[in-house]
């Protein structure tokens, strides 16, 4: 399977810190872009940059002290042959060490000069995840209802903001290939924050409703939740229509519950929602979280398609790590296979050089290079040929593993065979 690299070739000059800009930098490095994430030398600054060190990964990197003229220089440098610079500071900072928009722009003036901030350009407050969840609205409409405001369990506003950023330096690069000309786009935490209330934000502005705290449930379907179970572990289903609500009443062996006409529609569960909670939550308690799973997989396979069983992020970590090496196990087993294809002609290689040794013989340094020829040779084919078909199976993702590996091995023993018979005919 071909990797998906669109940014190749790109170069990016990364000086963000703690977790939106390293993000942003993050995902232009998995399209194939050229990161090169500058460090300041500071040791405080480099434990407040921990945070972000797992988005800092396969990037080259260097500590400079641009503060200092010749740490300018070496910034300046890097930007002229550069596509897009990147940063998070608090704004005008950049701009009295020589690094604004406008300086960099005389520098390479096809740049896309990318500044992420807190709450915008024109203030010099610095913004913090939690800080702007609460000043934006996200920790009112986060938590129980009954209980306190909360903070989501990552750093959504940091990570949505180094998404919606990263977008926008994708249409910058555009932009500067369409118009010749350098771009400077902005964003912060809170701009982000306000985008990211959608339905909620839009039902303030229109009709005045402020949003409320719902838990795990949603306010206009029901149900649409997590529910314990007996085991004290949770499950999540989510009916998003009448249809959904059938099949989930099925699974649960509680069809009366989708006649009931205080069910049987959307808005009527919504008015009803605290009884119809309470009768699916007494269900849900009479059997382990497996037992509903093994349900839920039987007669509604697509629910769990959805991702609405609810997962410690141990269980989520695992299922997508199982994803990842699979490609890798594919690999793994081509390559394998493949190159136990070899041993057998390997063996026979080495079984006629000994007879070639004991019917004929020209002297010690003969004998030793014919056992190396029989020896490395036919190993160092079998694993470079090895190697090659498993990488073309990586690229090609082909399906049928056991048909090239007997395929490429029926050609390689043909192949080590008739060099094993020429080798033997020529020494007797």
């Amino acid at each position: 399977m071909s990797v998906f690299r669109p940014l190749a070739g790109r170069r990016i000059v990364d000086l963000t810190r703690v977790l939106a800009g390293p993000f942003c930098t993050q995902l232009l490095g998995d399209w194939g872009a050229d990161v090169i994430k500058v460090e300041q030398p500071d040791q405080e600054l480099a434990m407040i940059q921990d945070i972000g060190v797992h988005h800092s990964i396969k990037r080259k990197s260097l500590a400079v002290d641009f503060r200092r003229k010749e740490g300018l220089r070496i910034i300046e440098k890097l930007v002229a042959d550069s596509d897009v610079f990147v940063e998070n500071y608090i704004p005008g900072k950049l701009a009295e060490y020589g690094l604004g928009y406008e300086d960099l722009k005389s520098i390479n003036p096809k740049i896309v000069y990318a500044s992420l901030s807190g709450f915008g350009q024109q203030s010099t407050r610095a913004g913090y995840d939690v800080i702007v969840a609460s000043v934006g609205g996200l920790m009112s409409i986060t938590g129980d209802a009954d209980g306190p405001p909360a903070r989501v369990g990552v750093a959504v506003t940091d990570l949505f903001t180094g998404s919606l950023m990263s977008n926008a330096i994708l249409a910058a690069l555009h932009h500067v290939e369409s118009n010749n000309e350098a771009v400077w786009v902005q964003s912060s935490l809170l701009q982000s924050q306000a985008a990211m209330l959608s339905h909620i934000g839009a039902n303030f502005l229109t009709a005045g409703i402020d949003g409320k705290r719902y838990g795990t449930a949603h306010p206009s379907l029901v149900p649409y939740q997590s529910f314990p179970t007996k085991d004290g572990k949770y499950i999540t289903v989510g009916a998003g229509n009448n249809r959904h609500f059938e099949e989930i009443c099925d699974v649960m062996a509680i069809p009366e519950l989708s006649v009931d006409t205080r069910f049987n529609s959307t808005g009527n569960r919504v008015i009803n929602r605290q009884p119809l909670i309470k009768l699916l939550s007494d269900r849900f308690s009479k059997k382990t979280r497996e037992e509903w799973e093994t349900l839920f997989e039987k007669i509604m396979s697509n629910f769990l398609e959805m991702g609405n069983i609810l997962q410690s992020p141990t269980e989520s970590f695992k299922i997508l790590a199982n994803e990842y090496t699979a490609f890798e196990q594919m690999w793994l087993r081509t390559f394998y296979a493949v190159a136990l294809s070899s041993i057998g002609m390997h063996i026979f290689a080495v079984i006629t050089c000994l007879f070639t040794l004991m019917k004929h013989s020209k002297g010690r340094w003969y004998s030793i290079l014919l056992i190396i020829n029989a020896v490395l040779f036919p190993l160092i084919v079998g694993l470079i040929s090895s190697a090659i078909i498993a990488g073309v199976y990586f690229v090609l993702d082909w399906s049928m593993e056991s048909f090239v590996v007997i395929i490429w091995g029926m050609g390689q023993t043909i192949l080590l065979f008739i060099m094993s018979m020429c080798r033997l005919l020529c020494t007797l």
